[in-house]
């Protein structure tokens, strides 16, 4: 949320915590994808401590609910709708690779939202993220007009100070560079990032723990998703 006071982002991050535990307990259903649909279960105005009588919402003065402090709450409330639309309870949690084959990665991904077949985009932490492009890296290189380029089919990385991840292709740098610009990934609400969005073949890893590739390297918790296999 592109916040503009602090006690909006305040309650934006209340009101969040205050909608995941009604999911938690039930009261609102999974599939709510919008700040309206909320009120068809709850008084969803109550959500931030818009209506609390003490705190940063509540005035002495009724007044005080004027223009400029309904538009504040207004611009939480818009905020919270854009974070149900993109269906924050219908994510699902698990070990993906990329067609089958090589490491495995935790993250999270909408089962639905499919490029050509393939998980569009899944969403990683910051470590996972750059250990995935520092992987691809590890490709070999090409001679560019007399000069070995090393990770030519790779990445260059940086994260800025907001967090946004700016990711560069090393091959269109050389082969297209009029028209050759660096991907900005901002962090979502959850601080994932995508990778690979719409155009790498991320799958759910189907295959046991025993046929994945360099193992002991695999993060645990990310084995932990994986079927332990058959034993003879």
């Amino acid at each position: 949320m592109n916040t503009k006071t602090t006690r909006q982002r305040f309650a934006f991050m209340r009101a969040r915590a205050e909608i995941h535990r009604d999911v938690a307990q039930g009261i609102v259903p999974k599939t709510v994808t919008s700040f309206a649909e909320l009120h068809d279960y709850v008084d969803a105005n109550e959500y931030g401590g818009f209506t609390d009588l003490d705190g940063a919402w509540a005035f002495d003065d009724d007044e005080a609910w004027n223009e400029q402090t309904v538009a504040e709450m207004n611009d939480v409330q818009n905020a919270l709708d854009s974070w149900l639309r993109s269906r924050p309870f219908e994510w699902t949690t698990g070990a993906v690779d990329l067609g089958g084959e090589g490491p495995v990665w935790l993250a999270v991904w909408q089962d639905d939202n499919r490029w050509n077949g393939w998980l569009a985009a899944p969403r990683f932490d910051a470590y996972t993220a750059v250990r995935i492009l520092d992987m691809v890296n590890e490709g070999g290189g090409e001679t560019v007009d007399g000069e070995y380029v090393p990770n030519y089919y790779g990445y260059d990385w940086h994260f800025e100070d907001d967090g946004t991840l700016v990711v560069e292709s090393i091959q269109n740098r050389y082969e297209d560079p009029e028209h050759n610009e660096p991907e900005r990934i901002e962090p979502d609400e959850d601080g994932l990032y995508t990778v690979g969005a719409w155009g790498w073949v991320w799958s759910q890893t189907w295959r046991d723990r025993g046929t994945v590739e360099d193992a002991e390297k695999v993060d645990p918790v990310v084995m932990a998703f994986l079927p332990e296999g058959e034993e003879d």
